[in-house]
């Protein structure tokens, strides 16, 4: 039976996370087919990885590296150690299981190379310290910590061990979004005057994930990935920022949340970028950029599973947009993992710095201020 690791890994995306052993089987065998021929005689050990958190960001990546053939994943941390064993035996998996408290016992394996953070924020900050400091490298889940002096802790803990941490924000590895920057870089759209990006919520997040989502609400939580990708494509740090939103679901309204929101980002160039953002589109995933300036313009469009139209009387119709972000960005999430192997191989350097994280939270934060206040404020970044 013929098959590849893309065609078996888009098959396990459609089923549910424990329904998928005999889907799974086949990309072990695949990735062990794909090892030798890849190897040959070379029996260089796999990069050990340790997972904390198996939620949504954690299963995402835990596919990722099960197929990943240079991987191996060696632990799981989850606090939930009944959904950790229930997981693992469904994918007929060797992986050791344990929760948050033992997570000494992972730590101190001299076969971990890496540790991917899934967790919620709050938790970041203890486990990125404690693996830099167990000499791991880090490949971490946005943000690096809930505020700008822990993300300079972290950092800081980083550069003591002389090992990489890195923030995941998938958006720059996209490979639309890359193609978009590459335009940038090379002048093909000249002098940027505006960006645009519309990034709206398939389904709306449970309240319990709202009252999670930290003291900058949608900011910090959702609209970073939108301003880290805004100042990545600017190449510059805005000088004012300008937000508003409103809650138009009742239970992130009484949360204190808001659920829409426009933010106006001014940077010193004159370049002024525009962000519109939503908790909840009845019709998809939405998801678009567009860059323009003074010698044309770039544009990302929404995906769709398939790009299938039909005509009859009653009008056009197509399929809905992809279903959420696992869907949307599934190569996003494949390449920025391959990206931080090669880097923990010694073989490429960080695309994504200390600097690119603080900005990011700064931003937000001064989005979170600017609709407490309901005006625009200049922004400073050190």
């Amino acid at each position: 039976m013929m098959f590849s690791l893309r065609s078996v890994r888009n098959a396990a995306m459609s089923l549910p996370v424990f329904s998928r052993p005999a889907v799974y089987s086949m990309m072990r065998e695949a990735s062990r087919k794909v090892q030798v021929c890849t190897n040959g005689n070379d029996t260089t050990r796999r990069v050990g990885v340790a997972l904390f958190g198996l939620g949504r960001a954690g299963t995402i990546h835990t596919d990722n590296i099960l197929t990943n053939p240079k991987l191996d994943l060696r632990w799981i941390i989850e606090e939930n150690l009944d959904l950790a064993k229930q997981f693992v035996h469904h994918r007929n998996l060797s992986t050791t299981t344990i929760q948050p408290k033992d997570m000494a016992r992972a730590l101190t394996d001299p076969n971990i190379d890496f540790v991917v953070v899934a967790t919620p924020t709050s938790t970041h900050l203890s486990i990125v310290t404690s693996s830099l400091k167990a000499q791991k490298a880090v490949f971490c889940e946005k943000p690096v910590a809930s505020s700008v002096d822990e993300i300079k802790l972290c950092y800081d803990e980083a550069e003591m061990a002389g090992k990489p941490l890195f923030s995941a924000f998938q958006r720059r590895f996209d490979p639309s979004i890359a193609s978009v920057k590459k335009h940038i870089q090379t002048g093909a759209i000249g002098k940027l005057h505006v960006i645009k990006t519309c990034s709206r919520d398939s389904q709306s997040p449970s309240r319990d994930y709202i009252l999670n989502s930290g003291n900058t609400g949608i900011f910090g939580d959702s609209a970073v990935h939108d301003i880290d990708l805004v100042c990545w494509l600017a190449g510059e740090t805005p000088s004012t920022v300008y937000a508003t939103g409103h809650a138009f679901i009742p239970y992130i309204k009484e949360a204190g949340d808001v659920d829409t929101v426009a933010i106006t980002l001014r940077f010193p160039s004159g370049l002024i970028a525009i962000i519109d953002m939503s908790r909840h589109a009845v019709y998809g995933y939405d998801q678009r950029v567009e860059v323009f300036g003074e010698n044309g313009m770039a544009v990302v469009q929404n995906m769709q599973p398939t790009t299938t139209v039909h005509w009859d009387k009653n009008g056009l119709h197509g399929p809905r947009l992809e279903d959420f972000f696992p869907t949307r960005y599934q190569e996003a999430y494949k390449r920025e993992l391959e990206h931080f192997v090669s880097v923990v191989e010694g073989k490429t350097q960080l695309l994504y710095h200390r600097n690119d994280a603080i900005l990011t939270l700064k931003v937000a934060e001064a989005c979170a201020e600017s609709n407490r206040q309901g005006q625009a404020i200049p922004f400073h970044f050190d």
